[in-house]
């Protein structure tokens, strides 16, 4: 007598050898036979750029009654200490009235002052190449006459310029002998050897063109770094007596000067010069120092240069 196959129990067999098949061991899930892909990487983060302690916003001066405050800085911004700031007026009762205050580690300054009408100048001291020079800083808002009413409270910042316009001047013709004092700058007069002569002979030609190059010796007086400088001037006409050029608003430095003479067809010659501001025996060369020194007044020397045609 044959036995006959139960159904039901074959199939779960099949379950079994299925699920056996797929087993490995020690794993806790049945391992696929298609491979996972790779985890996505992450972005690396972005670096944070560094915090320039210079950048930080400055403090906020606000204006306080009978108080006069500030803030004196240079031309890139950074803070300058011990600025003597003078404070002068007529208090409301009538007296005249002067004060004295100086700059902090911050550039900032404060002074309490009777209830009147002031005014302000700040002078800088500084110490460059041996000499001693003394600036007068402009104020921002230009005004140094005594118009400021104490009763609200002053507030008056001062920038220290070695070149620039001014306050309250306006550039004229380039080069004139009106335009030199305009500038917080420096500057050289120029004239040719032919001093008071004139006569047919031609010291600089048609269509030709001058060409005065100042190269820094080192930094500036307030540290920046120089610039080399070129001054040019063609000529329209036959130059046959002296010529007389001011060359302007040059910050306060050590400099080497040198000319070249560059014609119609851009053909160059150097030319020899000498500084004759101190002595005019001075011996020509293809190049002179030039040394921005101040005078006994505390402004700044002109400086006088012989160029040979």
């Amino acid at each position: 007598m044959k036995t006959k196959a139960n159904p039901v129990r074959w199939t779960a067999l099949l379950v079994i050898a299925a699920l056996a098949a797929d087993f490995v061991p020690g794993a806790t899930k049945p391992v696929s036979s298609k491979a996972k892909p790779a985890p996505k990487a992450k972005p690396a983060p972005k670096a944070k750029p560094a915090r320039n302690p210079a950048a930080a916003p400055a403090t906020v001066l606000k204006a306080q009654p009978n108080f006069v405050v500030g803030r004196v800085r240079d031309s890139r911004d950074q803070p300058l200490m011990g600025v003597e700031v003078a404070i002068y007026g007529t208090t409301t009762a009538g007296a005249n009235a002067r004060f004295e205050a100086q700059t902090d580690a911050r550039g900032l300054f404060s002074q309490r002052v009777p209830e009147g009408i002031y005014g302000l100048t700040a002078y800088l001291e500084k110490r460059y190449n041996g000499h001693n020079y003394r600036f007068t800083l402009p104020p921002e808002d230009g005004v140094t006459a005594a118009k400021h009413d104490s009763a609200r409270g002053i507030v008056k910042n001062f920038v220290w310029r070695i070149n620039g316009l001014r306050p309250g001047e306006t550039p004229g013709e380039e080069g004139t002998h009106t335009e030199p004092r305009k500038y917080f700058g420096g500057f050289i007069y120029l004239t040719s050897q032919g001093i008071g002569f004139g006569g047919d002979r031609v010291y600089f030609p048609q269509g030709s063109t001058l060409q005065i190059t100042l190269t820094p010796r080192g930094p500036l007086i307030d540290g920046s770094p120089g610039e080399i400088k070129n001054f040019r001037r063609t000529f329209a006409a036959d130059v046959t007596n002296d010529l007389a050029w001011h060359l302007t608003d040059i910050p306060t430095g050590l400099y080497t000067l040198s000319a070249q003479l560059i014609a119609p067809g851009d053909e160059k010659k150097v030319l020899n010069v000498k500084n004759v501001t101190s002595s005019v025996n001075q011996p020509f060369a293809p190049t002179a120092a030039i040394d921005f020194e101040p005078t006994s007044f505390g402004d700044m020397q002109m400086m006088q240069v012989v160029v040979e045609p």
